[in-house]
């Protein structure tokens, strides 16, 4: 899968679900959540979405 193609997929299912976890992320796309973390950093620049760390 593209890296594009992720970035794509993790907005819609944070827009669809409301939020989203790194490392369940990273599981479903067989990355590391270092990259999950670098593609939601990308989002946030591209989309409306929000860093809410618990």
């Amino acid at each position: 899968m593209f890296v594009e193609e992720r970035q794509q997929r993790i907005a819609e299912r944070a827009r669809t679900e409301g939020r989203v976890d790194a490392a369940a992320l990273a599981a479903s796309f067989e990355v590391t959540t270092e990259t999950i973390r670098r593609d939601l950093a990308a989002d946030l620049e591209a989309a409306d979405l929000k860093v809410v760390r618990a």
